[in-house]
């Protein structure tokens, strides 16, 4: 089942120069009154190794009142100090997947359960609740040896 809280993410419109951007848009983490911004977020993958997620965005020139340009990503890999992503967005995000071993919708189910929205948890249907706790508890070999026997 869909997270209540999170159903229309991304739907709603944030009013620009330019017209209306969705909320989902990464443009919209650059502050009214700025020509370019960013947001990183540092993380340790599954296999142990350090990450780093960045977003970035600008106005044309830099300047505030100028044209929003297309946001770009890039994934760095901190330990060996390697950009591992810089090109397409669908790129990025599947390697974000493969370094969480959790899709997007499994994070925000993670994320949401451990700040106590135990809720939306407990409102999703067994098979999501199970392969959700199956990757955060490194378990699924378990399920799978089970299925073998």
């Amino acid at each position: 089942g869909a997270i209540p809280r999170l159903s229309n993410i991304g739907q709603s419109k944030v009013p620009d120069i330019d017209g209306d951007i969705t909320t989902s848009d990464p443009r919209t983490l650059l502050r009214r009154g700025t020509g370019s911004g960013y947001a990183e977020v540092d993380f340790i993958g599954i296999d142990q190794r350090r990450y780093r997620a960045r977003w970035e965005t600008n106005r044309a020139r830099d300047n505030a009142t100028k044209k929003l340009q297309a946001s770009r990503q890039t994934l760095t890999d901190l330990d060996s100090e390697q950009i591992l992503s810089n090109q397409s967005k669908r790129e990025f995000e599947q390697l974000i997947e493969n370094r969480l071993g959790l899709n997007f919708e499994q994070f925000t189910r993670a994320v949401m359960l451990a700040q106590s929205e135990f809720s939306a948890f407990l409102k999703a249907d067994d098979k999501e609740r199970s392969e959700l706790l199956e990757k955060l508890t490194n378990t699924a070999i378990y399920s799978q040896l089970g299925r073998s026997a």
